[in-house]
């Protein structure tokens, strides 16, 4: 099936550069980044006595930037989607959206690093020791290091596209039997681009259902999950008897 859907002809495709959260991406990146990154220095500032001005004030300071820019642009950072529908169904691939120059600008800071928390362990105590070795980890892990693209497949020819008014998002489901356990969330960069992503479904296949829902959750109230549960239940019966 996989060959069949990537041998068809295609009808229509679009890129997608963002986090995964539609139009909460800069409510997760970011704070959640500044979170990581509160947590060594914190340990570090509190636990020594260190006062604002001490060259340990911005040894952790320079510590937090470091960790704010990884956790932000490495393990939070975009994803690039590319989607291809076909008559038969939708392929896309998922890669992370980092340039190589980042990992090595990365492993500079952590061999850098090293020497630093040595200084300032044999200022401020052994505990910053442990800095050292976590910088030292840093920079083996991000050696000859590169985001791997992931391929996915959907298969159906028959859909449910719900529509969040007002989010970039939207989510396609399968109205066939076969692929009832089918959902996906699929991006776009603009509603208006999400809105010319919709029309194109509609033109290009046969079978497309638009729902406008103003809540991604609102999806659920539609039969069609009613039909998919009453489903489930049938064959947990079948595989009691």
């Amino acid at each position: 099936m996989k060959k069949k859907i990537n041998g068809e002809p295609l009808l229509f495709k679009w890129e997608y550069i963002g986090f995964t959260g539609g139009r909460y991406n800069a409510l997760i990146q970011t704070p959640i980044s500044i979170l990581i990154a509160m947590f060594v220095p914190g340990i570090l500032y509190f636990s020594a006595g260190i006062k604002v001005g001490d060259i340990g004030f911005w040894f952790c300071l320079t510590v937090f930037c470091i960790i704010f820019l990884m956790s932000r642009y490495l393990f939070l950072s975009d994803l690039r989607f590319e989607f291809h529908v076909t008559q038969y169904g939708i392929h896309y691939t998922k890669i992370e959206d980092i340039p190589d120059i980042a990992y090595k600008i990365v492993r500079g800071i952590a061999w850098l690093g090293i020497p630093l928390c040595i200084f300032a362990g044999l200022m401020y105590g052994p505990l910053i020791f442990a800095g050292a070795g976590g910088f030292a980890l840093m920079s083996f892990l991000f050696t000859n290091f590169h985001p791997q693209a992931q391929n996915h497949h959907v298969f159906s020819q028959s859909i449910i596209i719900f529509n969040p008014i007002g989010d970039t998002r939207f989510t396609i489901k399968s109205k066939d039997n076969r692929h009832q356990l089918f959902l996906r969330d699929l991006h776009s960069q603009s509603i208006e681009q999400k809105n010319h992503i919709i029309s194109e479904f509609c033109n290009s296949m046969l079978d497309v259902e638009v729902v406008d829902i103003n809540r991604v959750n609102d999806q659920y109230q539609h039969p069609i999950y009613e039909k998919h549960r009453e489903t489930m239940d049938k064959e947990d019966e079948m595989n009691q008897s």
